[in-house]
């Protein structure tokens, strides 16, 4: 099965009711259910068809594998994303893989195994990674979102019916001398030329005022009031938002639908969390589930605690 992490969505109930026999450690638990965390972080061995090996860490030979690399990637925030794709970006990435490698191997070294927090921690790994892969298995299979069923939730959804759509151009001045300039310029040339000419927003001035597509629904109370009794194809007087002055011009108004091309993907990972939502009822019917619901009350999660001692009375789950 090609090793591949994706989003977790929800952790099926039922996976909190099997699973691995217990064995001596936790670890040893894991690994026949799925290769476990330190396979992940330290992991030994020889190329893999299509994953070539592109370093090695230490006398121990734990390698760095084209994969290790791009799940890295894929789990980083943003800034650190830009900062990869920047033309030394690759070796930027592998140097922080490397440096994660001697933390994990030095963790190893002080025997972190045993640490009951590190072993708590690998348990919930265990049950995330578990449900995250079934999940997948799901999706590929009997949960399967089909072209028709996307098709029909666009055609039928609210979010993605037609909304009306309005295509502005502005001129945006700094003071209202400048707007009463342009005003009398507009009756001599075209508003595409004054605002290339006088927009203090280079952007949308270069492009003669165009702003990009604007739907009614989203727009800010301040952009509403703006465009308030504007009508198609008429130039508004000076309005002033803000420390600006701006003269519009509404070039058209139509309803509009996003392109399903635009929003497959999403429609479709909404489908999918419903799927895995609707499935997991349906194992809940068939795998007893105990709360304790005096402990649940109890727990503080702002202070990450709980809020009176308690006692455990539930019954333990494996």
């Amino acid at each position: 099965m090609k090793k591949k992490f994706l989003p977790l969505v929800l952790i099926p109930a039922v996976l909190l009711c099997s699973g691995c026999v217990r064995t001596k450690t936790i670890l040893s638990e894991i690994r026949p259910c799925m290769q476990d965390l330190w396979e992940i972080l330290v992991s030994n061995g020889s190329t893999l068809p299509g994953d070539p090996v592109i370093a090695r860490v230490c006398t121990t030979g734990s390698v760095i594998r084209a994969s290790d690399l791009r799940k890295q990637f894929s789990v980083v925030s943003d800034s650190q994303r830009d900062r990869y794709l920047s033309p030394n970006g690759s070796d930027a990435l592998l140097q922080d893989v490397i440096d994660l490698r001697i933390f994990a191997l030095a963790g190893r070294q002080m025997g972190i195994e045993s640490d009951p927090q590190f072993r708590q921690d690998m348990q919930e790994y265990r049950y995330r990674l578990m449900a995250g892969h079934y999940q997948r298995l799901l999706l590929h299979s009997g949960l399967r979102v089909t072209d028709a069923e996307i098709q029909n939730y666009y055609a039928h959804d609210k979010a993605y019916q037609p909304e009306l759509t309005l295509w502005v151009r502005q001129i945006r001045l700094g003071s209202l001398s400048d707007a009463k300039i342009a005003l009398r310029l507009l009756k001599k040339k075209s508003f595409e030329d004054v605002a290339r000419r006088m927009s203090t927003d280079k952007v949308s001035g270069a492009n003669g005022g165009l702003l990009p597509p604007m739907t009614e629904k989203w727009l800010a109370p301040a952009q509403k009031k703006i465009l308030q009794d504007l009508h198609k194809g008429k130039v508004s007087g000076i309005r002033k938002n803000g420390p600006n002055f701006f003269i519009l011009r509404i070039d058209d108004e139509r309803l509009v639908a996003p392109p399903l091309e635009t929003v497959r993907e999403d429609i479709r990972r909404l489908l999918e969390n419903q799927k895995l939502v609707d499935w997991a009822k349906g194992a809940r019917q068939q795998c007893p589930i105990e709360i304790d619901k005096k402990i649940l009350g109890s727990i503080d999660f702002k202070t990450n605690g709980t809020k009176t001692p308690a006692t455990n009375s539930a019954k333990q789950i494996p």
